[in-house]
């Protein structure tokens, strides 16, 4: 009997996995070759197949309902979405919304209900420079991004060179704590068990944790040969991978958006940025809801499928096949595996992040308010701004009553 509860819930933790895969849009052989790799699951493409069917998942004959997808586009239109080209939204719309839907409906139903965003991207064009990096894992790419700094907002990312998967993309009170930059890393090379070869990243206070741990683990594996070009301070253009995807996150990941709101949040007179109160409400309003769309876009772009391009050194493809089946396109994984005592020994080092952004005073403060009238956390913007303006309201009436 405890068997048999063994084999079902393996079964279904597979037939999830296979689910994730299959919406996310990777091809049979990728999603077996995932499976085994990352998942010690070992199945043929005909097994694969057979599950779907059972499933009733299918790559062609796709069956949808048209007015549920304009819906679901016009949802997302509505807010960090606006930003997204056809290939993003069709993408979503598999991965988010489980819509089995073709890319030339999702680009028509895009031109008819967002003709002047269609229009503007269709006009941009992005010249990149040449980079070349010999695996993943050889070069890791950190940068913080504070375009939301003046809300409250510090976002932090990393991106492998070659694969260009992003490995943490995170929002924080701060981008400054040396700890809590270094948590996002130790978080980061505990998932896989292993450090990069390198890491590339600006002068800032906060990268030295991270580059004292970096060089300390390759002093501890390797000894002192290599240990300082292990961890390297470069300007901005040479650190070209980071860079430009933040223009990625800006125009077609959603940021724009976000900035704009806020923006109109201020100039209508609902957010004094000198006003702590207000910056502390706003902050734990919007904190994880805005960690909700990174974890989104993160999961977005990993998924999706990087095309050839004229002198591209790294290969095209999807970032997570390319980071984790290294061996499909030849190339060595320079990771270097890390042991779990190492691992314990890093945890003083850093600080994990506040959830709800700001100090825990206030934090206290707006949880008992919401106690005593019945308000809840919020799932998206909308609730998220009725929630600021009623605690915000809330504040200033008691301040106001003594």
């Amino acid at each position: 009997m405890a068997g048999g509860w063994n084999n079902q819930f393996v079964n279904e933790n597979r037939d999830d996995l296979i689910r994730s895969y299959f919406y996310s849009g990777f091809t049979y052989a990728e999603i077996v070759l995932m499976l085994s790799t990352r998942h010690n699951v070992r199945i043929g493409v005909s097994h694969l197949k057979r599950i779907l069917r059972k499933m009733g998942l299918k790559r062609k004959n796709l069956n949808f309902d048209i007015e549920n997808v304009i819906q679901c586009i016009s949802n997302e239109l509505r807010g960090s979405g606006s930003s997204m080209g056809y290939r993003a939204m069709h993408q979503k719309l598999r991965s988010v919304y489980n819509l089995q839907v073709d890319q030339e409906t999702v680009r028509l139903c895009l031109k008819t209900l967002d003709p002047e965003g269609v229009e503007e991207r269709s006009k941009r064009r992005l010249r990149r420079r040449v980079y070349i990096s010999k695996g993943p894992n050889y070069q890791w790419h950190i940068d913080g991004y504070d375009k939301l700094r003046p809300f409250g907002f510090f976002i932090h990312g990393c991106i492998d060179g070659f694969s260009r998967k992003i490995l943490w993309l995170e929002v924080a009170e701060s981008n400054h704590d040396p700890k809590l930059i270094a948590n996002y890393f130790v978080n980061s090379v505990a998932a896989i068990k292993a450090i990069p070869a390198g890491i590339r990243a600006d002068r800032g206070t906060e990268n030295v944790v991270i580059a004292a741990i970096q060089r300390w683990l390759h002093w501890s594996i390797f000894g002192n040969n290599g240990a300082c070009d292990s961890f390297q301070y470069v300007r901005s253009t040479s650190n070209q991978r980071i860079e430009s995807w933040w223009s990625f996150l800006r125009r077609y990941g959603g940021a724009n958006w976000w900035i704009n709101y806020f923006k109109d949040l201020r100039d209508s007179g609902g957010f004094n940025h000198e006003d702590l109160i207000q910056r502390a409400c706003l902050q734990f309003c919007f904190m994880s809801i805005i960690q909700k769309d990174l974890d989104s876009i993160r999961i977005r772009w990993n998924s999706h499928k990087i095309r050839a391009t004229r002198h591209q050194e790294c290969p095209p493809g999807k970032p997570d096949v390319l980071y984790h089946l290294p061996d499909i396109h030849g190339v060595e994984d320079y990771k270097l595996p890390l042991h779990n005592h190492l691992l314990e020994m890093l945890h003083p080092l850093t600080r994990e992040k506040n959830p709800f952004g700001c100090d825990e005073i206030f934090a206290d403060a707006f949880r008992l308010l919401m106690t005593e009238n019945g308000w809840r956390m919020p799932s998206t913007h909308d609730e998220a701004l009725v929630l600021y303006c009623d605690l915000v309201a809330t504040c200033s009436d008691r301040i106001r009553g003594g």
